[in-house]
């Protein structure tokens, strides 16, 4: 197994704000064309469906990882996929990264969230 790295990912607007929230503690990725481990930092890029970078970025450590290479029961049953990596994920304090800007309450939130807050450590 090898060492922690960092892979930067691109991330649709309505799942980069689920995990900017809290909201989605996990991250679903194929394996195809990489390997992630336990540890590895995960920078989820903000990219519109229109492939554009929105600047936006965040940092995630990978806390748990399950997949078919080391479940292959589960495989065989069907309940995973073979080719993806089903990760849970924690934010890593402080990682908002907005170019020449601090992160905006709006920029995060929906409308009509009162439980919505940015903590800028």
């Amino acid at each position: 197994m090898r060492e922690p790295t960092v892979h930067f990912l691109k991330t649709w607007p309505k799942y980069f704000l689920q995990v900017s929230l809290g909201l989605k503690p996990y991250e679903i990725r194929s394996t195809k064309d990489r390997e992630f481990v336990r540890g590895d930092i995960l920078v989820l890029v903000e990219t519109a469906e229109d492939g554009r970078e929105t600047g936006k970025k965040l940092a995630v450590k990978v806390t748990h990882i399950v997949d078919a290479d080391e479940n292959p029961e589960l495989a065989e049953r069907g309940l995973i996929l073979p080719d993806v990596a089903y990760m849970t994920i924690e934010r890593i304090k402080g990682s908002w990264e907005v170019p020449e800007q601090k992160p905006k309450r709006s920029d995060f939130c929906i409308p009509l969230m009162p439980y919505c807050r940015i903590t800028q450590e």
